[in-house]
């Protein structure tokens, strides 16, 4: 398991130049970004080939990422989890897919 912060953009992606690799054949080379807009953790979709989809539907450009919603890429899942500055001690306590994390001013992308 490995955490990344969402200081900026963090494009994820088959390739070694993105800030979170899957190393996935249903993955795209630069599948998507993910970013902080307006205080909101936001999702934009880069791939023309494979779908980027929240809850299972498609998304295009800045679309939100709401707290629970299950992110996919490829045969790849990934959980959207919010918590509160005292939550982040519970974070153990969530891992089953990989997880999201966005906490006040904390935020961190987790994928097992």
């Amino acid at each position: 398991t490995y955490e990344v912060p969402l200081d900026g953009i963090v494009t994820i992606g088959r390739s070694a130049g993105c800030r979170l690799v899957l190393s996935r054949p249903s993955v795209s080379h630069s599948q998507c970004d993910i970013f902080v807009q307006n205080g909101r953790v936001c999702i934009t979709n880069r791939s023309a080939t494979n779908p980027t989809c929240v809850n299972g539907h498609p998304v295009g450009t800045a679309s939100p990422l709401p707290d629970g919603c299950v992110l996919t890429m490829g045969n790849e899942k990934m959980k959207v989890v919010t918590l509160t500055d005292e939550g982040m001690d519970s974070v153990e306590k969530l891992l089953g897919m990989g997880n999201i994390y966005a906490s006040g001013n904390v935020q961190y992308v987790h994928h097992l």
